[in-house]
């Protein structure tokens, strides 16, 4: 806790604040940042959502950039937590492509502020203040999805044709897509309206369906070429009334 004695015009520290006041201050920023933004949410907006003292913001945190920076790395990395598990153990590749569609969507289904306070962050800050936080998720489930789908290539079960980078982003992308695009989403399939319930999950087993089709191996030159074979040539109908040339 904090004595009532200043020091440099901040209050003197006899023993630690209690773990949770950090969490309720973090708890309390993400709320704001994700609402709001940056720029127009203030350290005593956060501290009285926290229910603390201004002055135990600057505790744990040296400014208000330093808490979004801890607020945005904690954000991203509970979704990695949430979704690192889907692309793990002994399911087959595809079995895993499916998983992690499925899990990725109820983890964003599952965090409201998902589309705002990412999206705010890409685009105002060019992700400047998520940089520790995709570096940790392109080494651990980004990693695991990309493994899955060479190990799937390498098995002959997935096309290898593909770029294997390209496909682990394409489906992340899809599902993010269609959290990131929430409002515009409701007015294409709703109009307007809130999104029926089980539609995002509805959504994940088409993402699902999708990338397994475009990963299935493509059929051969050989069997391409017997197919044609057995394929009757068409024959060429004469327009009736019309006189060959000679006769």
């Amino acid at each position: 806790m904090l004595t009532g004695r200043l020091v440099n015009g901040m209050p003197a520290r006899a023993t630690a604040p209690a773990p949770e006041s950090r969490t309720a201050i973090l708890d309390a920023a993400e709320d704001r940042f994700a609402r709001q933004g940056f720029d127009a949410t203030t350290i005593k907006q956060i501290a009285a959502d926290a229910g603390v003292n201004s002055a135990l913001l600057y505790y744990y945190f040296a400014d208000k950039e330093a808490l979004y920076g801890a607020v945005v790395t904690r954000f991203i990395g509970r979704i990695v937590a949430a979704v690192a598990p889907s692309v793990g153990g002994d399911d087959t590749p595809a079995e895993r492509v499916r998983a992690f569609a499925r899990r990725q969507a109820a983890t964003f289904e599952s965090e409201p502020r998902f589309r705002k306070l990412l999206g705010r962050e890409l685009i105002d800050f060019d992700a400047r203040h998520a940089q520790s936080a995709f570096r940790h998720l392109a080494a651990t489930t980004f990693a695991r999805l990309h493994a899955s789908i060479v190990e799937g290539q390498r098995a002959g079960i997935f096309r290898d044709d593909l770029d294997p980078r390209f496909v682990a982003i394409s489906l992340v992308g899809q599902t993010a897509y269609f959290h990131f695009a929430r409002p515009a989403v409701e007015i294409l399939l709703a109009d307007g309206k809130p999104l029926p319930a089980g539609t995002s999950d509805a959504f994940a087993e088409h993402v699902a369906d999708f990338t397994l089709a475009a990963l299935a191996p493509v059929r051969t030159r050989a069997t391409a070429s017997r197919t044609s074979s057995v394929t009757p040539p068409k024959t060429r109908v004469r327009p009736k009334g019309r006189r060959r040339h000679g006769t």
